[in-house]
Formats: C-alpha cells, structure tokens, sequence
C-alpha cells in the first residue's frame, strides 16, 4: 500500500519526527476497543510504500491471541508469524511478532530496514 493510500484510509494520522532518513513515522489514535494506538512505517524511496505497523494493544486484553486471530497459530519460532508471499500474494514476506502489549506486522520490502531479513 503506498503512503497516499495509508494516509486516505486514516485521515487522522499525524507525521511524526523521525531521525531516520529512509522512513516517515505516522501515529494513528485508537483504532478499536482492542487496539489502543498503532504506529505504522512509510519508506522515503519515491513509490513511498506503507510497511510496518505496531499495534499497541490495550490493556487486558492479548497481543498473543490478537495475532492468532489475526494470523492463525504461530508458525515461526514458537511465537512469530512468517507469511510467504505465496501465502499473501504480495511479492515480499511478512512477520509478525510481539513484544510487550504490542503485535508488530512487517514487511521485507525493498528499502525498507528488514529487506533481506525474513
């Protein structure tokens, strides 16, 4: 997805400063009674592709279980998710992970800091 199209389906998402020249950071509010907030990651190269959002969720509730929802049953060191592009039908692999009360969702594509990395 790239940035224009991010940026439509959330009106509300404010840039923030970032000290990094080859991604923009956006912020979005509450997303739902789940998700507290989400920080997603548009590469600086020209097509400016969408690639990485963390989802902060609330509290009480599970990043483990919001994934498998999300992704079924890890499939990737226990508890990560690795989605083939074969499994997508996108053209680069996605991981999915958590971390403290967030699900992390990223994508290996070009120019961004995972290229080559799942």
């Amino acid at each position: 997805m790239a940035k224009e199209a991010l940026l439509a389906k959330f009106p509300g998402a404010e840039q923030q400063k970032t000290f990094s020249d080859f991604r923009e950071v956006y912020a979005l509010g509450k997303l739902s009674k789940r998700i507290q907030s989400a920080t997603c990651y548009v590469t600086t190269q020209d097509d400016q592709p969408f690639y990485e959002m963390i989802l902060v969720i609330e509290e009480g509730y599970s990043n483990e279980a919001m994934g498998a929802e999300l992704f079924g049953p890890p499939n990737h060191e226990g508890k990560e998710w690795l989605l083939s592009p074969e499994a997508t039908g996108l053209s680069f692999t996605i991981k999915v992970w958590t971390f403290q009360n967030k699900l992390v969702i990223a994508g290996a594509l070009p120019g961004s800091e995972w290229e080559g990395e799942f």
